[in-house]
Order: C-alpha cells, then sequence, then structure tokens
C-alpha cells in the first residue's frame, strides 16, 4: 500500500510537472503570440502613418502645385488686363488725335470757305460797283496802255450777234491768241427744270488779246456757221 501510494504520489508529481510545464509552454507561446501581435501592430501602426505622411506630402504638393497654377493664371490674366488697358489706352489717344485733327482741319476748312466767301463778296461787291459806275457813265472806259501780264479786263455785258448772227469787229485770228480750241457739241442746261438741249456742233475756242488782254469765248456752229456762243472772260467766270 504505500509503494502504491507513493507510486500516486509520484505519478501526481510528474502530472502536476507536466501540467506545470504545458502551462509555462501555453504562457510563453501566448507571450509570443502577444509579442508577435504587438510588433504587427507596430508594423501596422508604422505603415499607416507612413502612407498618412506620403498622403500629406502628396496632399501639400498638390496644394503647392494648385497655388502655383493659380498664381501663374492670376499673373496671365493681370498680364492680358494690363496689356488690354494699354491697347484701350492708346486706343483712345488715338481716337482723340484723329477727333482733334479732324476737328483742327474742319475749322481750317470753315476758315477758308468763310475767307474765300468774304473774298469772293468783296470782288463781286467791287464788280457791281464798277459795273454801275460804268453805266452811269454810259460807256466802259479803257485803260491806258496795255494791261499787266495776267491782268483779265472785267466786262460784264453779253455781247450778241448781229442780225447776219456774225459779232463784226470783235474776233480776229490774226489779231487773237488762241489759248484753247476743240471740237464738240455745245448743251444748254435750263436751272429749274434740269433739261438738257442741243445747240449744235463745232470748234470751241478761246481768243486772248495781247494788247488788252482781255479773253473771249467763242464757238461757230460748224454746219451752218451761227455763232453758237459768244461770251467775254473776266475773274468771276468758271470754265467746266
Amino acid at each position: 500500500d504505500q509503494e502504491t501510494r507513493d507510486d500516486e504520489e509520484t505519478q501526481q508529481d510528474q502530472e502536476t510537472q507536466q501540467d506545470k510545464e504545458t502551462q509555462q509552454d501555453e504562457e510563453t507561446r501566448q507571450d509570443k503570440e502577444t509579442r508577435e501581435d504587438r510588433e504587427t501592430q507596430q508594423d501596422e501602426e508604422t505603415r499607416e502613418d507612413k502612407e498618412t505622411r506620403e498622403d500629406q506630402d502628396t496632399k501639400e504638393d498638390q496644394d503647392t502645385q494648385k497655388d502655383e497654377e493659380t498664381r501663374e493664371d492670376e499673373e496671365t490674366q493681370e498680364d492680358q488686363e494690363t496689356q488690354q488697358d494699354e491697347e484701350t489706352r492708346e486706343d483712345q489717344e488715338t481716337q482723340e488725335d484723329e477727333e482733334t485733327q479732324e476737328d483742327q482741319e474742319t475749322q481750317e476748312d470753315e476758315e477758308t470757305r468763310k475767307d474765300e466767301e468774304t473774298q469772293e463778296d468783296e470782288e463781286t461787291q467791287e464788280d457791281q460797283e464798277t459795273q454801275e459806275d460804268k453805266e452811269k457813265e454810259g460807256e466802259v472806259e479803257e485803260d491806258e496802255g496795255h494791261l499787266e501780264e495776267g491782268e483779265v479786263r472785267v466786262i460784264r455785258e453779253q455781247i450778241e450777234p448781229n442780225d447776219n448772227n456774225e459779232v463784226s469787229g470783235i474776233i480776229s485770228e490774226d489779231s487773237n491768241e488762241t489759248i484753247f480750241s476743240e471740237h464738240g457739241m455745245l448743251y444748254s442746261i435750263d436751272r429749274n427744270t434740269k433739261n438738257v438741249e442741243e445747240k449744235g456742233y463745232g470748234e470751241m475756242k478761246l481768243f486772248r488779246n495781247p494788247c488788252t488782254n482781255e479773253m473771249t469765248l467763242h464757238m461757230v456752229d460748224e454746219t451752218t456757221s451761227d455763232i453758237l456762243c459768244f461770251h467775254v472772260i473776266d475773274r468771276l467766270t468758271q470754265l467746266r
């Protein structure tokens, strides 16, 4: 019995020892697993931290790039606005210069027109006074000597042909210088109705008297030899 009891005690001790060892192994295994879990968790946290930092860096880079692009866009827009403002200012200055020049030209034209009208009025008044003086005297006084070169005698009277449709003693090609000669058709235009009437075809001649410097316009019909026109040219006559 004693031996049996000793054997049971020994067996119990062995089982206890085995249980202890098993418990220690289990604890060791658990510790190892715990350490591994901790290391895994730390690695995971480290990886997440790294990814988080990388994401932050990427986001910062993107923000920086966006800020740079925004700044460049703003600078470009400012440059464009500045260029547009400069072009607008130049256009305004050009337009103002053109308007100023047009105003000056208009003013000069107006002054020139007024001067011409004033000069024409003075010349017309002088001619009227001269004609009135001549009408009062009943004859046209002849100037002594020859007229100066370029001066034209002022005669307002319309010279009419005689009964034979001739102007005798007025035109002589031998004693007058032919300034202009051209064949053509003579027309008359009614100022009121604007109707055009043919007068005839012939040679239009412009004569200058070398002695008196008087100028006359003369045209004879080529077929009938009728006088189509005969005018004394003065300084107010316009030939067109």
